[in-house]
């Protein structure tokens, strides 16, 4: 059972980790369009990377357990 729940933890962070690249992707779209200026898409970047690091850490970990398991 455990082993079921690692899984599915993992593909929906992986998931997440894909969704997580594309609202990248839209945000750039935005300062392309001027929708934001280059002061938003940098604050945004600064998050987006942050966040992207703990996810990523998450992920190594739940690679690392399901080898474990």
């Amino acid at each position: 059972m455990e082993d079921f729940i690692i899984k599915k933890i993992f593909s929906f962070a992986e998931w997440l980790e894909v969704r997580f690249m594309k609202t990248l992707d839209h945000v750039i779209v935005a300062r392309d369009e001027n929708y934001i200026n280059d002061e938003v898409l940098l604050e945004f970047r600064v998050i987006h990377d942050k966040t992207l690091k703990i996810l990523n850490g998450y992920i190594a970990y739940l690679k690392r357990s399901k080898l474990e398991v």
